[in-house]
C-alpha cells in the first residue's frame, strides 16, 4: 500500500511537470524562408512574411504560423543575397526571433539597398547568426536601430551608412551583444546624435 502511494505521488509531482515542459516545446516554432524574394511570393515564405509570422502568430503566405517564441533559417541549399525594397518588419515588443543564415561561405546576405534592414521595439528580442548584412541606410542604425535585446553571433556588418550615429547599429536603450562579428566600411557621421552602439565584441 505505501508503494502504490508513493508511485501515485511521484506520478502526481511528474505528470504537471511533463505538461510545463510539453507546453514550452509547442511555443517554439521554426519558420522556413524557401525564397530570397523581397516581396511575397504565393505559395512561398519569404523573410519579411517570416518575421511577420513571428509577430502576429498567424501564417502568412508559407510560411508557419510562430508561436512568441520562433526561430527562422533558410531552406537547404538556398543561397545569395536578399535585395530588401524596404525594412524588414519591426521585431515587435513580446517577441523572440531568432534568424539563422547556413553556415559557411556563400551564405545569406541581407542586402539594405538604401534602406534600415530591420528595428528591434523595446521588449524584442532578436538573434542573428550567420549571417551578411549590407548597405543598409538610415539616419540612426544603417542597418539596425536597436531598443530591445539583439545578439549577433557569426556575422558581417558592411557598407552600412547612418547620417546622425551607429553606422551598423543604433543602440537605442537596449542591449547590444556582438560574438565574432566583422565590421567593415561603414559609416555613421554624427553632427546632432553621437552613435551609441554599445557591442560587447568576443
Amino acid at each position: 500500500m505505501a508503494d502504490r502511494n508513493r508511485r501515485f505521488t511521484l506520478a502526481a509531482v511528474a505528470l504537471p511537470l511533463l505538461f510545463l515542459v510539453m507546453a514550452g516545446l509547442a511555443r517554439a516554432a521554426t519558420i522556413t524562408v524557401d525564397t530570397l524574394s523581397s516581396t511575397s511570393v504565393s505559395g512561398h515564405c519569404n523573410l519579411s512574411d517570416a518575421i511577420t509570422a513571428a509577430n502576429t502568430t498567424a501564417g502568412v503566405q508559407a510560411c508557419a504560423a510562430g508561436t512568441g517564441t520562433d526561430t527562422i533559417v533558410f531552406q537547404t541549399g538556398l543561397i545569395g543575397g536578399i535585395d530588401l525594397v524596404s525594412t524588414l518588419p519591426d521585431i515587435v515588443s513580446g517577441e523572440t526571433v531568432t534568424i539563422t543564415g547556413p553556415t559557411g561561405s556563400p551564405g545569406i546576405t541581407l542586402e539594405g539597398g538604401g534602406h534600415q534592414v530591420t528595428k528591434v521595439d523595446s521588449g524584442a528580442t532578436l538573434t542573428l547568426q550567420n549571417l551578411t548584412i549590407a548597405d543598409g541606410s538610415a539616419s540612426l542604425g544603417g542597418a539596425i536601430n536597436n531598443s530591445g535585446t539583439l545578439t549577433v553571433t557569426n556575422s558581417t556588418f558592411s557598407n552600412n551608412q547612418a547620417s546622425l550615429g551607429g553606422a551598423a547599429i543604433f543602440n537605442n536603450s537596449g542591449t547590444v551583444t556582438v560574438t565574432n562579428g566583422t565590421f567593415s566600411d561603414n559609416e555613421g557621421v554624427s553632427s546632432a546624435a553621437p552613435s551609441t552602439t554599445t557591442a560587447q565584441a568576443r
